[in-house]
């Protein structure tokens, strides 16, 4: 089987094309490979390709550029999915469109449900909500995977972040006041392929790792193991930080969906990142 991947050089996308690359025929797109906000492009490029599955993981996700250049948000996120979505329904593939916790507002004390009313408080946030209604107008049997704060792989991930900073400050701040569930991008794979494999369609899920923490929480873990313990990690509120995009306070992806359709429940978040930043010390 063929499988061509939007957003090809991002963290999601580079993931899914190591584990696929060796077992498909895989065509990973950058953005200067396929333009997702030009549907004649991507309309022509399937139909050359002809797929048999498309994974959409081209996004705009710095929330910030979002609120300075929302029609660029929406552009990409929006109509993007639609020109995807629809381009993959025309060549008779299968379609997973990646999409995000910013669809809610987070001010839920309990985890958000995929059938839970979006409310986003952002653009990016509003933009990947209607990127994934006119992903499923346009191809009704799409699989949409909505995920949360990834790490694994990627240069400017949370964790990449904290250990730069911590080359150039003592004290590092870190809010405590955004819960969330940090996911391994390689869980986000697995899952998404064990589902679509299992012969889901046409329905939205949620894939995070198990249980949830605060930014501070999870940067402390960072620095304990990767022993970095000359830096000093700070709890700050968000109002004290940088940034005019309204990040949600709280965005727990409730996860019951998975053993009701027969995948095991995903790993807890800890363990799994504390895995990961071992490995990442032995290859270091």
């Amino acid at each position: 089987m063929k499988v061509l991947i939007t957003g090809g050089a991002g963290q999601l996308g580079r993931a899914f094309y190591q584990r696929l690359r060796n077992k498909a025929d895989v065509v990973a797109c950058g953005k200067d490979q396929l333009d997702v906000t030009r549907e004649a492009e991507v309309r022509a490029r399937l139909a050359e390709e002809q797929p048999g599955l498309v994974i959409h993981c081209a996004a705009l996700t710095d929330v910030d550029q979002c609120e300075r250049d929302p029609e660029h948000a929406f552009r990409i996120n929006s109509h993007g999915s639609f020109h995807v979505a629809r381009s993959a329904a025309q060549a008779k593939a299968d379609l997973i469109s990646i999409s995000s916790d910013y669809v809610f507002s987070a001010y839920s004390s309990t985890p958000y449900q995929p059938d839970s009313p979006p409310s986003p408080l952002s653009v990016y946030g509003a933009s990947k909500w209607i990127g994934e209604q006119l992903t499923l107008q346009a191809h009704p049997r799409a699989l949409i995977v909505r995920t949360a704060w990834l790490y694994g792989g990627h240069e400017n991930d949370f964790i990449e972040k904290i250990v730069a900073r911590t080359a150039l400050q003592r004290t590092i701040p870190v809010v405590d006041d955004q819960i969330g569930s940090p996911t391994y991008v390689e869980d986000v794979v697995s899952y998404c392929l064990r589902l679509l494999a299992s012969g889901q369609r046409g329905r939205v899920f949620h894939v995070t790792n198990k249980g949830s923490c605060s930014r501070y929480e999870m940067a402390k873990v960072i620095i304990e193991s990767l022993q970095l313990e000359e830096a000093a990690i700070e709890p700050v509120k968000t109002v004290r930080q940088p940034g005019i995009a309204v990040r949600p306070p709280r965005t727990v992806l409730g996860l019951e969906q998975l053993p009701a359709v027969g995948l095991p429940e995903p790993a807890h978040w800890k363990p799994t990142l504390i895995h990961y930043l071992q490995e990442r010390r032995q290859r270091r």
